[in-house]
């Protein structure tokens, strides 16, 4: 969970908070990230949900990178344009664990709409809370 911002190619800026799950699906090899983000900007709210498949690698004990994919679905929740949008989705993740349950990351990601090329950048930075595995 943390802020997040996006940078479309064609509009401005959009900033609010993102909250993410992250589960393991096969040990040190795949992860599957559910998230929920919500953006505005000049009185427009963009509510998006993403699914990210992730490659993880555990580069030492305190530090962990990951690479995603994924499809991302976006609407605007009022404004003008209230449509839905489907992109794919391509992000590093790059975390950081000073203690075993508790830590930081930084996400930046790149979506493209396939249907009519808007491309966008996004980040996100925030807290790890890690629950320990039975």
């Amino acid at each position: 969970m943390g802020p997040a911002g996006e940078w479309p190619s064609r509009d401005r800026a959009n900033f609010g908070g993102t909250f993410a799950v992250e589960k393991s699906i096969i040990e040190n090899w795949l992860e599957m990230e559910v998230g929920l983000t919500a953006l505005g900007t000049n009185g427009q709210t963009e509510l998006s949900g993403d699914i990210i498949f992730k490659k993880p690698f555990r580069i030492s004990p305190t530090f962990e990178f990951m690479v995603g994919v994924g499809p991302s679905i976006s609407r605007a929740l009022n404004g003008e344009d209230q449509s839905t949008t489907v992109s794919a989705a391509f992000s590093l993740d790059f975390m950081f664990w000073p203690t075993p349950n508790v830590g930081w990351f930084v996400e930046p990601t790149w979506t493209v709409n396939p249907r009519n090329g808007q491309q966008s950048f996004a980040a996100s930075v925030g807290l790890l809370i890690g629950i320990p595995q039975r």
